[in-house]
């Protein structure tokens, strides 16, 4: 409730929608959610009318017919969620102008001019394909062009989504502010069995490129299919993939759990401080007061970094100039205690900083770069340049 404006679009009414159940568990005052709900604007309201009863309906059993008619709810009122999902509240307008400066020196991420990912791993570097939509009118709005494509297969029957991991970075270089993988590659022709798999696809160009695949999977190297140049199958010393092709090709390949993990004990580097200075008087707090296992503290470590920093409202280029600032209006000693200064945070700085608490906590940790696929239409996955 306090923040409250630093949200936008969809996130106020889904916020106000959480804020209205709590109330009815007892876990706010009628007082906090009215502050809320009041502040909507009048299209944000009619939403929030509509949906309310169907997300309280889902919170409260959270199966499968709660969730489905919470989804056509929703779709039913796609129109008027576009709508909001543009809008721009007044603070994020502000935020828009401060930026402004920095909008046409950032790069995308991803790209190569992203200077948050050193030369060494360039295979981050995700490039999508033409779109076969280029020809359509010009202003009219196109799904997202896919690097990689997921589906079924086996008995599995439906596309996974979630969490796919290209990058497992322990090492920070302060002066540069960059992570890096150093990563070792070593050729991999496991054969793994299993029926319950899923099938990853693309087109490469030539060079290593990640293959963003779930934590707890690996591929199975003889079901590789190609078009094209070979490509070789490569895996590093912290469990990723990768991919290196002769020359372009397409190819697709299977990938289901892993019965063992690989790569994924602690080292060393785990614990490296980003920062030699100390964190401000609420960081500070909060690492002192931590108790428990290292999972309850990282825990209370990550509800301390979400509740004191917020994502850019707007686009990504909003949220990559913001990302351009902070790393160029700091030293490598300033960058962890601007990033801790500033409100609005990007993923790649708000993972930073929870990092640092974290290994200033004696946690061990490192930042896990990839993508996050929130689902799956006509029976497919899609990784694209908007899910990194």
């Amino acid at each position: 409730a306090e923040h409250f404006d630093a949200y936008r679009g969809m996130d106020r009414v889904l916020h106000a929608m959480k804020m209205r159940w709590m109330e009815g568990r007892g876990l706010v005052d009628r007082s906090q959610t009215a502050s809320v709900v009041d502040a909507l604007s009048a299209r944000e309201r009619e939403l929030f009318d509509r949906l309310v009863d169907s997300y309280a309906k889902f919170a409260d059993r959270g199966d499968e017919p709660a969730f489905r008619d919470m989804i056509e709810k929703m779709r039913e009122e796609l129109p008027a969620i576009q709508e909001i999902q543009e809008q721009m509240s007044p603070e994020t307008e502000r935020l828009r102008d401060e930026l402004e400066p920095y909008m046409d020196q950032s790069s995308a991420p991803g790209s190569p001019g992203d200077t948050a990912i050193p030369q060494d791993d360039h295979d981050e570097y995700h490039t999508p394909p033409p779109s076969e939509n280029e020809g359509q009118e010009q202003g009219e709005k196109q799904p997202a062009t896919p690097i990689f494509e997921i589906t079924p297969s086996g008995t599995s029957s439906s596309a996974t989504v979630g969490y796919y991991a290209s990058g497992r970075k322990s090492y920070y270089d302060m002066q540069g502010k960059t992570w890096s993988k150093r990563k070792r590659l070593t050729v991999y022709d496991t054969v793994v069995s299993g029926d319950k798999r899923q099938t990853i696809s693309g087109r490469l160009d030539g060079d290593v490129k990640s293959l963003p695949i779930p934590a707890g999977h690996c591929l199975d190297a003889s079901s590789l299919k190609w078009e094209g140049a070979k490509p070789e199958m490569l895996r590093d010393q912290k469990g990723c993939f990768y991919l290196r092709p002769a020359g372009a090709c397409s190819f697709s390949v299977d990938f289901l759990k892993e019965n063992d993990a690989f790569g994924e004990s602690p080292i060393a580097e785990d614990l490296q401080p980003l920062t030699n200075q100390g964190f401000d008087a609420d960081g500070e707090a909060m690492l002192s007061g931590l108790s428990g296992d290292a999972t309850t503290q990282a825990q209370r470590i990550c509800r301390h970094t979400r509740g004191h920093h917020y994502y850019p409202g707007g686009d990504l280029k909003m949220a990559q100039a913001l990302q351009h600032k902070l790393r160029t209006e700091s030293t490598g000693e300033q960058y962890v205690g601007k990033l801790e200064e500033s409100k609005y945070l990007e993923c790649y700085s708000s993972n930073t900083l929870f990092v640092a608490y974290c290994r200033r906590a004696g946690i061990p940790a490192r930042l896990v770069v990839g993508h996050k696929i929130d689902g799956a239409r006509d029976g497919k996955a899609a990784i694209t340049a908007s899910t990194g």
